[in-house]
């Protein structure tokens, strides 16, 4: 579903959430926020590619900064799939790669009717969309 200009006609990024909008919970500035926070460590210095080590080393405040990351992502999207009757969220981008991390946390928290799936090639998803874009410009 697109606007005119060949963007997502609703987006979850912007959306109001909590006290933000739902892309201060679930980016990489989330994700490094919710840790921080988790382990009582500073975050300066660290990525997300470093968080998801700790996690997949066993680092229980890394898993839980995943987990709080996909509670929070099911909790914003949840109403605008429902609303646009949306069954299937493929993840594509820099956090596909962690994925497994947050799996289960957007899994419960979107429920059976919604499929949830991880595009298997996250770098040309960025390229397609990209691609895509440029023709809609090109072609108008």
């Amino acid at each position: 579903q697109k606007n005119e200009m060949g963007s997502p006609l609703r987006s979850l990024y912007n959306r109001p959430f909590r006290s933000g909008i739902l892309e201060d919970f679930v980016s990489a500035r989330g994700i490094l926020r919710a840790w921080s926070q988790l382990s009582g460590r500073d975050a300066d210095g660290i990525c997300v590619k470093d968080i998801a080590q700790f996690a997949y080393a066993g680092d229980t405040a890394a898993l839980r900064a995943f987990e709080a990351t996909g509670e929070a992502f099911a909790e914003g999207a949840a109403p605008l799939l429902a609303e646009l009757g949306i069954e299937r969220i493929v993840f594509s981008g820099q956090i596909s790669r962690s994925f497994s991390l947050l799996e289960g946390a957007v899994v419960r928290g979107l429920g059976k009717d919604i499929a949830v799936s991880v595009s298997p090639d996250i770098q040309q998803s960025v390229f397609s969309g990209l691609s895509a874009a440029i023709n809609d410009i090109i072609n108008t």
